[in-house]
C-alpha cells in the first residue's frame, strides 16, 4: 500500500503517529490535499530538484512542529490554571459559608476534585502526641489508598519523605511531577499509579503560624503541578490558613462568652 494507507492503518490501530512528511513520485493537488488531510507536515515531489528542497523542507516542518507544541503546552497549562481559580474561587466561597473545622475540611476535599479536576485530595491531622499526619477526609479516586497510611513529622524515614511528610516538617508546598519517576515515592508508587495518580502535591495547613494538617492532592496527569500552579496553590494555602484562623477566633470568642455568662 501506500504511505497514507500505512498512516491511517496506524491511526486505526491506536498507534500515534509522530510528525512526518511525505515523499511521492507523484507531485498532483490530490496527493497534497490527502497528505495535508492525513496529518503531514509537508510533501516533497521525487523530482530533479527533491535534494534542493529536503534541507528547507525538512527545517520548516521541524519549525511548525516545535510552534505546535508550544502552543499544545500553553493550552494545558491554561487549562490546569483556570481548574486552580475554581478550586480557589470554591474555597474562598466555603470559608464565608462554613464555620465549622471539620466541614470546611470535607468541602476543601470535594471541591479540589469537583472544581479543581484533580484525580484525589485528603486532609491529614498532625497528631501532636504521636507526631503523625492521620487522614480525616478525602474524596475522589481512593479505592483503599489512604487505608494504613503512616507519616511521621519528622523521623526521616522513606515513608515520611515523600511531599505530604516533607510540606509538614519544613512548612512548605511540596510536589512530585512525576510520581512514576519520583525516588521519594516509591513506598507508594505502585499504589498510586494503580489508581491514576501521575503527579501530586501538598499543601502546609497552619492556624495561628503552627502546622494543623497538611492537603495533598493527586492529578491524572505529570508535571500538573509547577510554575503558575504552584504559585496559585499558594494563595489557595494562604486562604484556607485564614479561614482556620477565623474559626479559631470565633470559638476563642465563644468560650470567652461562655466563661463570662457562667461567671
Amino acid at each position: 500500500g501506500s504511505a497514507l494507507d500505512f498512516v491511517e492503518g496506524l491511526r486505526r490501530s491506536g498507534t500515534a503517529v509522530p510528525p512526518f512528511m511525505l515523499v511521492t513520485g507523484r507531485g498532483d493537488e490530490n496527493v497534497a490535499v490527502a497528505a495535508m488531510k492525513a496529518g503531514a507536515c509537508d510533501y516533497l515531489v521525487k523530482n530533479n530538484h527533491f535534494l534542493d528542497n529536503l534541507l528547507p523542507a525538512v527545517t520548516k516542518a521541524l519549525q511548525k512542529v516545535a510552534l505546535l507544541r508550544d502552543l499544545e503546552a500553553a493550552q494545558r497549562s491554561t487549562a490546569r490554571n483556570l481548574h486552580l481559580y475554581t478550586f480557589l474561587a470554591q474555597v474562598n466561597l466555603a470559608a464565608t459559608q462554613i464555620k465549622d473545622r471539620e466541614a470546611l475540611f470535607r468541602r476543601i476535599c470535594e471541591v479540589a476534585v469537583e472544581a479543581g479536576s484533580l484525580r484525589m485530595a485528603w486532609i491529614g491531622l498532625l497528631d501532636r502526641d504521636l507526631g503523625r499526619i492521620t487522614p480525616v477526609c478525602w474524596a475522589g479516586e481512593t479505592a483503599g489508598y489512604l487505608d494504613g497510611i503512616k507519616i511521621d513529622v519528622p523521623d526521616g524515614s522513606p515513608a515520611s519523605n515523600g511531599p505530604t511528610g516533607r510540606a509538614a516538617s519544613q512548612l512548605r508546598i511540596q510536589a512530585s511531577a512525576d510520581i512514576a519517576a519520583d525516588p521519594t515515592m516509591v513506598p507508594w508508587r505502585e499504589r498510586a499509579l494503580e489508581r491514576g495518580y501521575r503527579s501530586s502535591a501538598a499543601i502546609q495547613l497552619q492556624e495561628n503560624g503552627f502546622l494543623t494538617g497538611v492537603l495533598t492532592i493527586y492529578s491524572a496527569e505529570p508535571d500538573f503541578f509547577s510554575g503558575d500552579e504552584l504559585k496559585l496553590l499558594d494563595e489557595i494555602r494562604a486562604d484556607i490558613s485564614l479561614a482556620l484562623d477565623a474559626i479559631a477566633a470565633e470559638e476563642k470568642r465563644a468560650a470567652a462568652q461562655a466563661a463570662l455568662v457562667r461567671t
